[in-house]
């Protein structure tokens, strides 16, 4: 999405949920805010960004995975923007004849790249540690503070 010429100059993000009750789903959208709910997709891509070099982040970056992902995850993102909700079903036809469905419902939120880059820089600067952290873990560190946004 985010390569769309109407999403130029935003991160994209794509809160999604999945079920068989089309009712509640809707319930799900109908509450869903932008404010609340964001900080936990943003969290989610920053430990995708971070997992995606190692299989054992606690042990490349130290502390600092960890407290980074919580900043993140406690943070509000008041550039933040919900758009319309889309929504898809599937029909499956099981085995025993019965037609079951699946509903699935899409809210894709976008958020300037500027101030969401500007946002998890500070708050990267800010992390602290209790332990100091290995001489490769600093340098894992300092990778992915200059690096986080290639590919985010």
């Amino acid at each position: 999405m985010e390569a769309l010429p109407e999403f130029a100059g935003m991160y994209v993000f794509v809160a999604a949920n999945e079920g068989g009750n089309p009712e509640i789903l809707r319930l799900w959208a109908s509450e869903f805010s932008a404010v609340r709910d964001t900080p936990r997709l943003v969290a989610s891509r920053v430990e995708e960004r971070m997992t995606g070099r190692t299989l054992y982040p606690d042990d490349e970056y130290g502390e600092f995975f960890e407290r980074f992902a919580k900043a993140v995850s406690n943070s509000t993102f008041e550039e933040a923007s919900a758009g319309s909700v889309y929504r898809t079903q599937q029909r499956f036809n099981e085995e025993d004849g019965v037609v079951r469905e699946r509903h699935y419902f899409f809210i894709p939120v976008t958020i300037p790249k500027s101030f969401l880059q500007e946002k998890l820089s500070d708050i990267m600067k800010k992390i602290t540690t209790t332990v100091k952290p290995a001489r490769e873990q600093a340098a894992a560190v300092n990778r992915i503070k200059a690096d986080l946004f290639n590919g985010f």
